[in-house]
This record gives C-alpha cells, structure tokens and sequence, in this order.
C-alpha cells in the first residue's frame, strides 16, 4: 500500500484494509485518551467534591499522622551522628563498636514484630506516648556519653526497639486514616519521615560543628520532638485489633472480602525486603562504587545517597496522584521493571553523569513500593497489627543484612556484580506483585 502513488491507485481491498488498521489504531489511541481522563476528572473531583468532606476528627488525625512520620525521622536520623561521638568519647575499638551498630539494628527486629501484642493490650495512645518517651531518655543518655560499655548497649538497644515499635504503631495509625478517608496517603507519610531524616541529620550536624555538645544538639531535637508529639497524640484515633475493624469493613460485607493469606503477607514483606535491599546497598556500596570504579573524589561520594533519598521523598509526595491516574498494581510493576533496568545500567555504564541519572530514576521508581504494599496488607488482613509487623520486620531486615550479604558478593566478584545481582532480584519481585495483586487494578 505504501509504495502507490495516490489514493485513486490503491484498489477497494488495500483501501478497507488500511482504512481498518488505521481506524483500529485511532480508537485505540482515543479509548486510552478517555479513560485517562476520566481517572483525572475522578480524582480531582474526589478532592472538590463537597459530599466527599472528611470528617473533622478524620481530619485532626491526619494531620497527627503527618506529625507523627515527621517525629519518627527526627529521633531516628541522630543514629548516624551519634555513632561516631560515642566511639570518639568511649574509646571502644572496631569491633566493640561494631557490635554496638548491630544492636541498634537488632533492637528494631525484636521490637517490630511485638508490636502487635503490645497493641492489643493497651491503646494506641498511650502506647505511642510510653515509646515516645522511652526514645527521647535513649537518646540523652547516649548522647551524653555518661554511661559505660555495657550500659551503652542496654540504652542503644532500647532506643533501636523503640524506634522499630514506633515505626509500626505510626504505619497502623496510617492505615486506619487512610480506611476512614478512603485514600491513599501511606506514601505521603513516608515522605515526611524522609524530610524528618534528611532535615534532622543537616541541622545535627551543623549545630555540632558550630561548637555546641551533641547532648545540646539532641535536647534541641528533643524539644521539637515533644511540641510535634504533644500536638499529635490527644488527636489520634484508637487502633482496635479486631478482625472486622484491621480489615476496614462493614459487618454486613465482611463475608464477601477475600483476606490476604499469610503466605501473600509474606511475600508482600520479601518484597520490602528487597526494596530496602536496594535502598541500603546505594547508602553503604553507592560511595565505595563510585570512589573505586569511577575514581569520584571521596568528598562527593555520598552524593548517590543524597539524590536516592531526594528522588524517593519527591515522588512520595505526588504518588498519590501517580496511583490514580494508573491504579496501584501498574505503578507498582512498572517501578520494579524501571528499578531492575536502572541498577543493571549502572553496573554497565562508564560515565558518573548517566550513574546519577539513573540513580535519581531508580528512587523514583521504588518510592512507592514499600509504603503501598503496607497499606494494601493492611487494608486487606484480618489482623493488621500482625500483617504490619510481618512486613515492617522484613523490610528493615532487608536494610540491615541486605548490604552484608552483597558485600560477600563483591568480596568474591565484583563491584558491579552485586549491582547486577540486585537487579535480578527486583526483577523477580515483578511476578510477587503481580501475583498477589492479581485481584486489584
């Protein structure tokens, strides 16, 4: 058809013909047109609609909510500042000192997984307030240095199991928000506990450079903790453990929800796991990388992290309008494709400028993985305190042993391999997701 001159040379078959195929594609193109469209429309709509007001105590406890994120990166992100004024001050060696990095870790895997006991014996409120306060007694005493050895190791301990039951509780207290608003915001408040990570660990370091003591430093954070708390806490909504209330539905319909098994919860937190993975291997690899293949300047090296944690905190805070307009399992598939594709392109490439691009792609990619598989567990589990601890422990684990595990890797092979390797992982993760939310849009 191609090769005739004119219209007038084609004769009535080749003119039905592409007339057929060139109208299919024109529908084509319109029906994906439409239907984008309408998720647009219904989205905004969602937001102006008057019938669709969110109740006032809704309201108040989202806003706890926002607080509460910004709370848990604020008395988290002091870990990495501390460390070092500790070993300076205690005069412990490495290997003291690395057993002392463990237990921060290992104090979060032992408190995320009680989470769920500790919630059906007392209420949401109080629970948050007793954690709260433990955390804040941790840090002064660590950071006041006053303490020996063992001591030292009681109260990290403390303070990494406090922080691993807050993270819990403040994803539970999300869920049911989201389950009362009918939205998605779980990403949302994951970005603001990357903006309370990212802006603590600045202001820390630049109030202990300018002279002051790091027990100063953490009493100023702890003060802008307890204002953010105090605010929070009276507004909260009281989390029941009950089957009917952690599946977020009505009595008269809960016969036609199909739970979520324990097997697919598990998935769900080998994805995280993954996801965590990849998020502490560019945080504890990403420097080494680019120092030792690319030969960057050391004083630069962090900058991965830096654009990693910027991309992912960014996309948190427009994912919901990103799962709108494509709907949940698309978003979540075509991030862990475009993640597997990213990491494999910076084991190959040879130029640092396409490394930081991909990097900044790859944040965005899993951004939104680790806080929508929590919120879709918890919307759709008969326990969601138990489905939320699952899947919280397995992502942190991934974060603490994942980059040991590639560091084995690259002991026995190579820098790039263990970036090729977790490429494969992601990519594997493509067919967990697909599967477990073959039921969903």
């Amino acid at each position: 058809i191609k090769s005739r001159n004119t219209w007038s040379d084609l004769t009535l078959d080749e003119l039905l013909f592409s007339f057929t195929i060139k109208g299919s594609f024109m529908f084509q193109t319109a029906r994906m047109l439409v239907l984008a469209l309408q998720r647009c429309r219904a989205f905004f709509s969602s937001i102006k609609n008057p019938s669709n007001v969110i109740d006032p105590v809704v309201s108040k406890a989202k806003r706890s909510s926002r607080m509460a994120f910004l709370v848990a990166g604020i008395t988290t992100a002091p870990w990495a500042a501390l460390m070092p004024v500790v070993k300076q001050n205690t005069g412990i060696d490495e290997s003291h000192f690395a057993i002392l990095l463990l237990t921060f870790g290992g104090g979060a895997l032992l408190g995320m997984p009680v989470t769920g006991l500790l919630s059906r014996l007392v209420n949401l409120k109080t629970l948050v307030l007793i954690i709260t306060v433990l955390i804040f007694i941790s840090m002064m005493v660590i950071a006041s240095c006053k303490v020996n050895y063992y001591g030292m190791i009681a109260f990290i301990l403390l303070w990494g199991c406090s922080i691993g039951i807050y993270d819990v509780l403040n994803n539970l207290h999300a869920s049911e928000v989201e389950n009362r608003t009918n939205s998605r915001l779980m990403s949302q408040f994951h970005a603001l506990y990357t903006l309370g990570c990212v802006v603590t660990a600045v202001c820390l370091s630049l109030l202990m450079k300018s002279g002051m003591s790091s027990i100063a430093a953490v009493i100023a954070l702890i003060i802008v903790g307890c204002v953010l708390q105090i605010t929070a806490i009276p507004n909260f909504i009281d989390v029941k453990p009950s089957p009917t209330q952690d599946a977020g539905v009505d009595h008269n319909h809960k016969s036609s929800i199909v739970f979520l098994s324990k097997t697919q919860i598990f998935l769900c937190g080998i994805v995280c796991f993954v996801m965590y993975m990849c998020e502490g291997m560019i945080m504890d690899w990403g420097g080494v990388f680019v120092v030792q293949v690319h030969h960057v300047d050391v004083a630069i090296a962090s900058i991965l992290f830096i654009i990693l944690e910027s991309s992912i905190g960014i996309f948190r805070l427009c994912a919901n309008f990103v799962v709108n307009i494509l709907g949940q399992r698309r978003l979540l598939c075509i991030g862990v494709i475009v993640a597997s594709v990213s990491l494999f392109t910076i084991a190959q490439s040879k130029s640092v400028s396409l490394i930081l691009v991909c990097i900044s792609i790859l944040g965005v990619a899993i951004a939104a993985q680790v806080p929508m598989l929590l919120s879709f567990c918890a919307s759709n589990s008969k326990n969601k305190a138990t489905a939320i601890s699952v899947v919280s422990t397995l992502g942190y684990a991934g974060v603490l042993f994942g980059p040991a595990l590639l560091g084995y890797i690259a002991s026995h092979f190579s820098l790039q391999s263990i970036f090729r390797t977790m490429s494969i992982m992601v990519l594997l993760t493509f067919f967990i997701i697909f599967r477990t939310y073959r039921n969903t849009k």
